[in-house]
């Protein structure tokens, strides 16, 4: 356990100064912020488009996360000699491989965090739907003072103390986006006291909780795959794992129509593909609201929340099995 841990932190710590770590985080925090912006010109409901658009941005950017640093972390490491290094100590390679997820997944949890919150604070902010709807400009505010102090910060440690800019603004980000939160979840849009939690919406963070159950899923079939091959073929087959994952119902359900005999193939593919659909519940659980364009959402129950936690615990289980598998049969020797 020890040595996991000290892997884990390694991993953590060198995935969080990577510059693409900080480029990816800053897009996507952007595409969000800016969503209502574009939602405003649609057709449909602009505050579910928001929300949609929201978690797609969550689910893409941890994609892109997971294969770009488990390349990083993991095949670079092994081409370059690195993991030889480790492995030379009393290091087994299956602590290797699950030190190396758990850094991995602390990196993008917390990606996850700083991007869930913003999306929680856009939600509030609104959509310019009509003349008559008042945005919450506070929130933008907000916001703004809160990447700000975190660049002061990071800016300071790096200058006076040597400390990797990215990993300390990121760290800093963190800590300024939860006090933001906390603001505004205290104060609703007429910034009256309302007690803790009256002026977000707390489904969002719920959503975003199960998208990062997607996320760690797509981490590990991309940390697996960078134990064999390059960052291009780890990306393909992580996308390729992405799209299936979508489409892992629907190509059960298709299967199942050719006949008796097409049943334990579809459910033996239906087992093996991981089921994203199970993560993006925004369709069942939006219920028309007082206009015909407009959505209200239902509370989505914790005993569903917890069933798919219990699922991305046994996924994670056998894709990191199959990853150690894979990576005992790889040669690190010089």
């Amino acid at each position: 356990m020890t040595a996991i841990l000290a892997i884990a932190r390694n991993t953590l710590s060198e995935t969080l100064r990577q510059n693409v770590y900080g480029l990816v985080l800053a897009l996507a925090g952007l595409l969000i912020v800016f969503s209502p912006h574009i939602a405003m010109f649609t057709f449909v409901d602009s505050t579910k488009l928001v929300l949609d658009m929201g978690l797609a941005t969550i689910l893409l950017a941890g994609l892109f996360l997971g294969v770009l640093c488990s390349a990083t972390v993991v095949n670079r490491e092994i081409e370059g000699r690195t993991a030889l290094t480790v492995l030379s100590k009393p290091v087994s390679r299956e602590s290797f491989v699950l030190g190396k997820f758990l850094g991995l997944a602390l990196a993008v949890t917390v990606a996850v965090y700083i991007l869930g919150i913003v999306l929680m604070l856009t939600y509030r902010f609104g959509v310019k739907d009509a003349v008559w709807i008042e945005l919450d400009w506070g929130v933008v505010a907000g916001m703004s003072l809160a990447v700000l102090g975190a660049l002061l910060i990071g800016l300071f440690q790096n200058y006076f103390f040597a400390r990797p800019f990215i990993t300390v603004m990121v760290w800093a980000l963190a800590a300024t986006m939860t006090l933001c939160l906390i603001y505004f979840a205290i104060y609703d849009k007429e910034y009256q006291w309302s007690g803790f939690g009256a002026g977000l919406n707390w489904q969002v963070a719920v959503s975003v909780l199960l998208v990062l159950q997607a996320v760690l899923v797509l981490v590990a079939v991309a940390l697996v795959a960078s134990t064999r091959v390059r960052i291009v073929a780890s990306l393909t087959i992580t996308t390729a794992a992405f799209l299936a994952g979508l489409l892992s119902k629907f190509m059960y359900d298709q299967i199942l129509q050719l006949g008796a005999l097409a049943r334990w193939p579809a459910e033996a593919l239906y087992a093996v593909l991981p089921n994203l659909q199970l993560y993006w519940v925004q369709e069942a659980m939006a219920e028309r609201g007082p206009r015909p364009w407009e959505h209200e959402f239902k509370q989505i129950p914790w005993e569903y929340v917890g069933s798919t936690a219990l699922y991305t615990v046994l996924y994670l289980a056998a894709v990191l099995a199959l990853g150690m598998v894979l990576f005992a049969r790889r040669e690190v020797r010089e």
